[in-house]
């Protein structure tokens, strides 16, 4: 039953522990952590953008895999207690900076809402996911999480795609097969419901420009060619040439 979700949201489990093995070796070299995370507004193409950048990444980084985690694979791993363990209970302390644990510790435990804890659980899997290294993290506020890690250990990039609202309505009437009326109600629910989340509990909002490197118009651009972009950003940054 498990195979067959993780199928349905298009993981590869195999792939992903012959990941977690190669970043455990990588680890050891005690050089920086290198991560990617790419928000989108609701409608724009996140997931094609991201696996055509994973597939640029691995093409140019022989023996170096990346990995992408989207919202749904993410859950996947936090609803599996055998992938879950150790990746959402703690965070290392020699990894992250101060700021990290005084969030940690503000609200115990027991006194957390539903929607609490389920933040909390995400926020510890994207940390120690970004923390291995050569990863691309879709979604889930990961930008705004991530942006809280000492940057003297670990190296982030954040990408943002955007588009207009007609271009992303017409993106979820093909995606789900809605009607343009309930896909305009379906938008902007799922937009708004996304954002209040988000700020309820980052106190940052996803649109806040200074949050990324490079925001990119998908209604002007198709996924491989965002990709691109990305891909070159980084190489002339020098991402590249620091990635373990």
């Amino acid at each position: 039953m498990r195979k067959g979700i993780y199928k349905e949201i298009g993981w590869d489990l195999h792939s992903y522990n012959g990941w977690l093995k190669a970043r455990e070796v990588a680890g050891k070299g005690g050089k920086k952590a290198n991560f990617i995370t790419i928000s989108r507004e609701f409608g724009c193409d996140g997931y094609e953008t991201a696996s055509k950048l994973g597939d640029l990444l691995n093409d140019k980084c022989s023996g170096e895999s990346w990995q992408i985690f989207t919202h749904p694979i993410m859950e996947s791993i936090i609803e599996d207690e055998k992938l879950s363990a150790g990746m959402i209970d703690k965070v290392s302390e020699e990894r992250y900076s101060l700021s990290n644990w005084f969030f940690d510790g503000i609200v115990p435990d027991h006194l957390q809402s539903h929607q609490s804890k389920a933040f909390t659980r995400m926020r510890h899997l994207i940390l120690n996911l970004a923390s291995k290294g050569n990863c691309i993290i879709v979604g889930a506020a990961a930008q705004i999480i991530t942006n809280r890690l000492d940057r003297s250990k670990f190296h982030g990039t954040h990408f943002r795609l955007i588009a207009s609202p007609e271009f992303r309505i017409k993106k979820v009437m093909q995606r789900f097969g809605l009607e343009r009326a309930d896909a305009d109600n379906f938008l902007a629910e799922k937009g708004d419901a996304r954002d209040k989340f988000v700020k309820d509990f980052t106190m940052h909002s996803p649109s806040e420009d200074e949050l990324y490197h490079l925001i990119l118009n998908n209604g002007y651009n198709k996924a491989d060619k965002m990709a691109k972009v990305m891909h070159n950003y980084i190489e002339i940054s020098g991402f590249l040439d620091e990635t373990t």
